[in-house]
Order: structure tokens, then C-alpha cells, then sequence
């Protein structure tokens, strides 16, 4: 859990909990680390790294931070994210770092379409091999939509769990699709796998 909020920051114990992501690289029979990724908002709690997925090339990671407690929505919000020390709402985020040769920076901060709160948003997520798609759950998100890109602002379905689908366009992200099961009922927690 340290402090930094950025690439290859120093290593403490002042942000306990915070969550990272450590990238290794083989060369011959040598493992060595290339980067200490952390978000660019980390905060106490936060557990990024609950979950990883890594593009075929190596050069795309997926994370999620189940517990991040923004309540923004979209893709890189405008709305300040990095000031909720003080709250434990567990909405959750997903990140996405690229690689170009040995350089790693932050790419994409994910927030779901219907931030709520404990909603577990980036509990699971997959990245596609060419790293242009991402699959990102929330299983405990509540809508009582169904099927896809439904209502999802009737949140009269307790844990019914939704998965949202984003598509990388160069360095862009947007979100295609809000996905929900076609028989969506509470406590399905749909996307825990």
C-alpha cells in the first residue's frame, strides 16, 4: 500500500490497502521487474490489482479496484476522484496501462455508466488479446434492467450484477454495451465470473 500515485513511485506503507501492480519482464532465464504501477487517484482501501488481465503483446493491463469510492461515472471523469479518503462507498474503478518499449503510463481511469454505491464495479474484468475490448463487471450493481443497454437507472434489483463492454479506439476508450442477463433478478450477481 504505498503512497505514490505514480509510475514507478517510492514503496511505503502510507497508503495501507491501496492496492498495486508489479510488471515483471523475462529475458533468457531472468526475471526483473519493469514497473510498480499504482492509480493515478490511490487511495487507502482501494485494492487495486484485486483482478488483472494483460493484453497477447504485453503491452495493455486491465485492473480493477473494486473498492475505489468515486461516485463520478464514464471514462476518465472530469468530477475530482482523488479526495474520498473519507468515505467507503466500494463503487470500484478499472484502470488501463500501456507500455510503449519499457515505459508505463496510465491510459484509461473506468468508471460504470451507474456508479452505486457498492456496486463492486472492476471485481472481474477481461481484457481481448489485441487489448481493444474490455469486459468489466460490477456483481453487485442493482438494476433492474434486462438484457442489453437497458434502463439502468431502476435500481429495484439488488445484486442482480451487470458487465460493461469498452472498446479502445487508438488511446480512447468508450463504453459499447451495458450488459444484464435476460431473466435479470436480484441476487443473481451477474458477471461474478
Amino acid at each position: 500500500g504505498g503512497s505514490s500515485r505514480a509510475i514507478n513511485g517510492p514503496y511505503d506503507r502510507m497508503r495501507n490497502g491501496s492496492g498495486a501492480l508489479y510488471v515483471f519482464t523475462r529475458g533468457g532465464g531472468t526475471w526483473t521487474q519493469q514497473a510498480y504501477l499504482k492509480a493515478s487517484n490511490a487511495e487507502a482501501g482501494d485494492s487495486l490489482g484485486v483482478i488483472v488481465s494483460i493484453s497477447d503483446d504485453g503491452n495493455t493491463i486491465a485492473s480493477g479496484s473494486l473498492d475505489e469510492d468515486c461516485m463520478a461515472t464514464g471514462i476518465n471523469p472530469t468530477e475530482p476522484c482523488d479526495n474520498d479518503r473519507m468515505s467507503d462507498t466500494s463503487v470500484g474503478a478499472a484502470y488501463v496501462f500501456v507500455r510503449s518499449g519499457s515505459t508505463w503510463t496510465q491510459q484509461a481511469f473506468i468508471k460504470s455508466s451507474n456508479s452505486g454505491k457498492e456496486d463492486w464495479f472492476g471485481s472481474r474484468l477481461q481484457i481481448s488479446g489485441d487489448g481493444n475490448t474490455l469486459a468489466v463487471s460490477a456483481q453487485l450493481e442493482d438494476s433492474a434492467a434486462q438484457g442489453i443497454n437497458g434502463r439502468q437507472d431502476d435500481d429495484s434489483a439488488q445484486e442482480a450484477g451487470a458487465v460493461y463492454l469498452f472498446t479502445r479506439t487508438g488511446s480512447t476508450w468508450t463504453q459499447k454495451a451495458y450488459v444484464k442477463g435476460s431473466n435479470n433478478e436480484a441476487f443473481d450477481e451477474f458477471g461474478s465470473s
